[in-house]
């Protein structure tokens, strides 16, 4: 099922401001306030490669998207959450079944402006 409305559309054309990397998630902030906690392990797609969090370069990649624009969002229920950035760096999350590592939850996504959230 393909989700067309989700709160995380409103990372478009926001800087991200922040990475965080707390013991086995990480965090992602955004200018005026949005957080994303990232739960499972992602991938970073970029330039035709896919580098996973064992990569030496992934946490690397991560931090040089701080200043970086949000330019597309997608979100796919049982299937991925997506954020690209302006320099071509696109972080994929999966909420296939069975891709879930520490319970039930995948990302967490909080905008506290309006207090809105949202848990895949």
């Amino acid at each position: 099922m393909t989700k067309t409305r989700s709160i995380i559309n409103i990372l478009v054309n926001k800087a991200l401001s922040s990475v965080e990397f707390v013991r086995d998630y990480f965090q992602l902030r955004f200018d005026d306030g949005p957080l994303l906690n990232v739960i499972n392990d992602p991938e970073l797609f970029l330039d035709g490669k896919v580098i996973t969090k064992t990569s030496p370069d992934f946490n690397n990649l991560l931090i040089g998207c701080i200043d970086q624009i949000v330019t597309k969002t997608f979100v796919e229920e049982d299937n991925a959450v997506e954020i690209t950035f302006g320099h071509g760096l696109t972080i994929h999350i999966s909420l296939k079944p069975g891709t879930y590592k520490y319970g039930p939850e995948a990302i967490y996504f909080s905008e506290s402006t309006l207090g809105r959230w949202e848990v895949w």
